[in-house]
Formats: structure tokens, C-alpha cells, sequence
């Protein structure tokens, strides 16, 4: 069944509208026509099965037939990740929303990228989540904060369970074994250097803001790299791969 984004404000009790370019897909690609059953989902967790009421230039109605909410419990996963080069942040956005990660928090570091137009970004890595969202299936888009700068960031993590920073100097700590996460603690921050890495001074700082720092092993891993194999790696331990969210419709013959 075909599978597409609708804002939650253009869902009434009975009804849901899509505009843009998810209509203009179903109209002139897909070609899908009245009375056919597509899934809607608005990005905050409800589902909707729903079937095409009307089509015309601008927008597709759709009835919706059945709904239900789909709230992932914990344990939950948040990445910090230094600003990037190019088109490098897009695809981290795409690949942990498909990896389950709760909200992925861009920061400055010393190193890292320079400031570009947050505006812009923002709107883009939510499209980017939004798309990998209905191939994936999730019902929620990852959190798509605005960049803050790295002390701003570790102020900021004081209510989580587990804090974790990676960093290619430490040889003593390593993911596994590592007790506060087979615990499986409601929530975890992992943080992630650009490509030069973090500052000693930097690490410093985040140490004494209550984060472990962990070696990812003793390969050199591009930042993207890091950041996916870190990801999976610690939702496999948290259960997170495992669990599953499969939403079965009661579809009448």
C-alpha cells in the first residue's frame, strides 16, 4: 500500500488533504485514482488508512477509514553531531531516521563545518526525514533541532540517562562491554566529532559535564561512518532493532 506524509493540520475527523508534491505524485506519477486505499501518516505517530475521495490539480482528498496511534516506547536514542561538509548532514538525517534515532541535535564545534543558513537547513533535513520516513515506515519524524554551539549543547543534556562522547584518543573504554547501556537507560546522547575530530579541550569540557568518553575501535572512520556504525551499534544493544511497530489494518473483503 502506497504511503504518504500529510500535515496533521489538514486532518479533520473524517477527512485528510495532501498538497504539493505527495498530490502531484499520486496524480501524475502514480496515477492512483478514486476509491483506491492509500496510508497517511502525519509525523507525530497517528497512522491512517485512508481511501481517495477526489483528485483535482492542487490537492487529493482522502476518507479515512481507520486510525491508530503509534508512540515507539523507550529506550530512546539521541545523536549529537558536529556540523558536516556538503551534503553530509542530509544524509545522516536520512540514514538515523531510518535507524530509529530519536532526534539528531547539530552543533558547532571547534572544528567543525562553517555556519550556513539555518532556515534553509532546517526545512531541508525535516523534508529529508519526512521521505525517509515512508520508506521506512516510521510513524514519527526524527527531531530536527537548529544547530547551537558545543557548550550550548552540553549545557542543554543534563536530563539524560546516559551520555556518551566518541573520541579516537581514548584506548581504554570501548562500546562493549559498556554496563550503562545493557541497563537499557530511558534515554541516550552520543555525540560525534566532524572530521577533524574534537578538541582536547573540548572533551575536557564534556567529561566534566558527565559524558564517558568511548573509542569506536582503532580504525580511522570517515564522520559519517562514525555516526551510522555508532548508531546501529547502540540501538542493537538498547533493543532497539528488535522491537517492532507493524500496524496491521482490518481491511474489509
Amino acid at each position: 500500500m502506497r504511503r504518504f506524509f500529510t500535515e496533521p493540520e489538514s486532518i479533520t475527523e473524517s477527512t485528510a488533504v495532501l498538497t504539493g508534491a505527495d498530490a502531484k505524485h499520486i496524480r501524475q506519477v502514480l496515477r492512483l485514482g478514486v476509491n483506491e486505499q492509500i496510508e497517511l501518516f502525519d509525523g507525530t505517530g497517528a497512522v491512517y488508512l485512508s481511501k481517495i475521495q477526489s483528485i483535482d490539480k492542487r490537492s487529493v482528498t482522502a476518507r479515512i477509514k481507520q486510525s491508530v496511534a503509534v508512540q515507539p516506547p523507550p529506550p530512546f536514542l539521541f545523536v549529537g553531531q558536529s556540523m558536516l561538509k556538503g551534503k553530509k548532514m542530509d544524509f545522516l538525517y536520512q540514514k538515523l531516521t531510518e535507524l530509529s534515532v530519536e532526534g539528531l541535535y547539530p552543533f558547532w564545534s571547534q572544528f567543525s563545518e562553517t555556519r550556513t543558513n539555518q532556515d534553509k537547513q532546517l526545512e531541508r533535513w525535516r523534508r529529508i526525514s519526512m521521505e525517509a520516513c515512508k520508506q521506512s515506515k516510521r510513524p514519527t519524524i526524527l527531531q530536527c533541532p537548529p544547530p547551537v554551539l558545543f557548550k550550548e549543547l552540553l549545557a542543554e543534556a543534563t536530563n539524560f540517562d546516559t551520555k556518551i562522547i566518541f573520541w579516537e584518543k581514548e584506548d581504554v573504554q570501548f562500546l562493549s562491554p559498556f554496563p550503562q547501556l545493557s541497563q537499557q537507560p530511558c534515554s541516550t546522547l552520543v555525540l560525534l566529532g566532524p572530521e577533524g575530530g574534537f578538541a582536547d579541550s573540548e572533551i575536557k569540557e564534556a567529561r566534566a559535564n558527565g559524558f564517558t568518553t568511548v573509542s569506536l575501535g582503532p580504525r580511522v572512520l570517515r564522520a559519517e561512518t562514525a555516526a551510522i556504525s555508532a548508531t546501529a551499534i547502540i540501538q542493537n544493544m538498547l533493543g532497539n532493532l528488535s522491537r517492532t511497530e507493524t500496524i496491521s489494518w482490518e481491511i474489509p473483503r
